[in-house]
């Protein structure tokens, strides 16, 4: 039995770590099907489509578990109702792919966001999803690709 039915975990994976991972795990436990959405600028130094092969390769084998990538060069400003309309239409067209992949177009739509990040909140949000918060403080798993980069 699972919580949802379809949950968006999103982020850079900037390198993949091990509280990724652990966010992962905890919603592919709570739903019947998670997409792992994996958005990297253009200017960063590891390519979109090795994050995503690292991500498939550590989690494979997980039911309902798929990961796809997507470039995503929009700036950040979370206080801009447009620019997160520009970064939402890129999860959403990555949650389309998906749903197209597993052959029922209609199946884009997730109930659940999976994060660690309190931008969580607005994303479940502009999705109709319900946020689940995961590991704020990073106690189960202390690191962040910013200290696995340095």
């Amino acid at each position: 039995m699972t919580d949802f039915d379809h949950a968006l975990v999103l982020g850079k994976f900037y390198p993949p770590h091990a509280g990724h991972h652990h966010l992962i795990r905890t919603a592919a436990a709570r739903s019947r099907r998670t997409t792992v959405t994996v958005l990297a600028s253009s200017a960063e130094s590891i390519p979109v489509a090795d994050r995503v092969a690292w991500l498939r390769a550590e989690h494979a084998g997980t039911p309902g578990l798929a990961v796809l990538g997507d470039v995503d060069d929009h700036e950040m400003d979370f206080h801009s109702d447009a620019v997160w309309e520009l970064h939402m239409g890129v999860a959403r067209a990555v949650l389309a792919r998906r749903a197209i992949r597993d052959g029922d177009p209609s199946a884009a739509a997730v109930d659940a966001v999976f994060s660690s990040e309190a931008y969580g909140d607005e994303m479940a949000k502009r999705l109709g999803a319900r946020h689940v918060l995961v590991d704020l403080d990073r106690a189960a798993h202390p690191v962040s690709g910013t200290a696995v980069r340095a």
